[in-house]
């Protein structure tokens, strides 16, 4: 057993849970096509729906998430009921909300 290295291999595997789980909250999206979870088609996070939405929101004892993040062209969006999508960057990239 080396110490050292032990270290280092908990480290990363550390490092690696963060940024699977850090990814996933920034990069999931809603989504009307899939009940409980699906990958994304970007390649990154996961799509979630109502299904998944509803066993959150009991879980927490919470009525609706708002959430961001995900481009909108009205600036909002409720793809799944108790789900609200805001997008603040009335110029992102070029593309006006």
């Amino acid at each position: 057993m080396n110490i050292i290295n032990d270290n280092v291999s908990d480290r990363i595997g550390a490092t690696a849970l963060l940024n699977q789980i850090i990814n996933g909250l920034l990069w999931s999206d809603p989504s009307d096509t899939v009940q409980l979870y699906s990958f994304s088609e970007r390649g990154c996070g996961y799509m979630f729906g109502q299904e998944a939405i509803n066993q959150f929101c009991a879980k927490f004892s919470i009525d609706t998430i708002c959430r961001a993040h995900q481009l909108t062209e009205l600036g909002y969006s409720t793809i799944c009921a108790n789900c609200i999508t805001l997008f603040s960057a009335p110029n992102y990239c070029g593309f006006h909300c």
